[in-house]
């Protein structure tokens, strides 16, 4: 029940940024999410698909977090699992924290 309880608290850090959001709602301890696209791209679905997996490479570069990827109707997207019973709420926000910086910084350069 907790780790339900951690996940709706992630899907909520993801809904509060502008420069993520989820695929679907979250199901148990599972959110599935993307990068939004910048706005006026002209292939929007290629940016963000691009930005998603470039997302993914960096995240787990630092070892500091485990994210999976999947594809979901040509929809690159990173999932996020609350899966241990030690978890805690500061650990679900530091992992949101290092997406969010990493995803601001991925944003910052030149496509």
């Amino acid at each position: 029940m907790q780790a339900i309880a951690l996940n709706e608290h992630f899907a909520s850090l993801i809904r509060s940024s502008k420069s993520l959001s989820l695929v679907t709602e979250p199901s148990f301890a599972l959110s599935v999410f993307y990068v939004v696209a910048p706005a006026g791209v002209a292939d929007r679905l290629l940016v963000q698909n691009t930005l998603t997996v470039k997302l993914h490479e960096r995240v787990e570069a630092l070892k500091d977090i485990v994210l999976t990827k999947t594809l979901l109707n040509e929809v690159s997207a990173i999932r996020f699992a609350v899966g241990a019973r030690a978890t805690e709420e500061k650990h679900v926000d530091h992992a949101f924290e290092l997406i969010q910086s990493q995803t601001e910084r991925l944003l910052a350069e030149p496509m």
